[in-house]
């Protein structure tokens, strides 16, 4: 897999930013992905993907593989 980023959008979805390349990404290998994920957040997690152009480094420079937008107070 090229360029990507995991992004946690609640307890229970996950958003898979992928930059687009040459390489195509078939449903077997996004299926695949998907099982892994739910094998670890649960098995009604709702993994999605996006495919980008590009995915900008956050605003220190870093390129960020993962990041939440869960906020503590939704606990």
């Amino acid at each position: 897999m090229g360029k990507f980023q995991v992004i946690q959008k609640s307890y229970s979805s996950i958003l898979f930013k992928i930059k687009v390349s040459e390489h195509s990404y078939d449903r077997e290998e996004l299926d695949d992905i998907r099982n892994k994920t739910r094998a670890v957040m649960g098995k009604d997690c709702q993994v999605d993907f996006e495919f980008v152009e590009d995915i900008p480094n956050i605003s220190s420079g870093k390129y960020c593989f993962t990041m939440s937008e869960v906020s503590l107070s939704s606990t």
